[in-house]
């Protein structure tokens, strides 16, 4: 997409309705900014050369935020030209009236709908694809719960794979705020060495001691590993479905010829 002066952000969320079709997929919403008051507004307005005071700005759009209502609500639509059109519906209650006789407002109408339609003309086309084109995406984020106040795991560009992935590399799944495990233990050791690791509050470990990559399959530490060969110990934190980054320490088994092999504690 094209970059305009417009940025938008946005989240992903996964579809977590196991009856969707769409079932553990990921979409995007709209990284809301909050709700701008009718002062906001006016003082927007004015900072685009407006001439007019933000009293003067606030008292149109009040009367404006009046008399639009009012209009629907006899029939009217209400076009703001560059924006779209305001109009009424009728919400109707399931299964209707058998005739024209029989149709009773009270229990046939469930109310009256206040609706938006966006400008489709070719010269203010606000629809989908059209509006798209005004908008670029800023800086992206992907949350695991919904809510307003869920936690936000940043997202950025994956230039090489022309696709985006968080802040430490794992394509969407892996947190910048989890921290990664810390993996202790002796090296260069004689005979043995018992290796420890430890990671955040309430979160699994996962290792590997084959040098291979963890993932949330790989084994799950529980208690000090005995090593007595050479070996590359990896681990991840995983909590709540997320990854953390990769811890890597290597354990070197000594020859013997070493009489103090030291302890390295990293």
């Amino acid at each position: 997409m094209a970059k305009n002066s417009l940025v938008m952000g946005y989240i992903l969320r996964k579809n977590k309705n196991e009856e969707s079709s769409s079932y553990d997929r990921w979409f995007a919403f709209v990284d809301r900014m909050g709700v701008l008051s009718t002062r906001g507004l006016a003082e927007h307005m004015i900072e685009h050369g407006l001439v007019n005071n933000r009293s003067e700005v606030e008292g149109v759009l009040a009367k404006l935020s009046e008399c639009i209502p009012e209009l629907v609500a006899q029939g009217y639509s209400v076009k703001l030209d560059s924006i779209g059109i305001f109009y009424p519906t009728i919400a109707n209650k399931k299964g209707g009236a058998a005739s024209p006789a029989l149709f009773n407002l009270q229990k046939n109408v469930e109310g009256v709908r206040f609706n938006f339609r966006a400008d489709s003309t070719d010269l203010d086309d606000l629809t989908t694809k059209a509006f798209g084109k005004k908008v670029s995406f800023g800086k992206g984020y992907y949350q695991l719960e919904k809510g307003r106040k869920a936690a936000k795991y940043p997202l950025v560009a994956d230039e090489e794979n022309g696709g985006l992935t968080t802040d430490s590399g794992q394509g969407g799944q892996q947190s910048a705020t989890l921290a990664a495990p810390t993996i202790s233990g002796t090296t260069p050791f004689a005979e043995t060495t018992s290796v420890t690791i430890s990671g955040p509050a309430d979160a699994e470990i996962h290792y590997t001691t084959d040098g291979s990559t963890p993932t949330s399959e790989s084994s799950l530490y529980s208690s000090a590993i005995t090593l007595s060969d050479t070996a590359t110990v990896k681990a991840i934190s995983v909590k709540d479905g997320v990854s953390s980054a990769v811890t890597t320490k290597v354990f070197t088994k000594s020859s013997g010829d070493d009489p103090d092999p030291g302890d390295d504690q990293d």
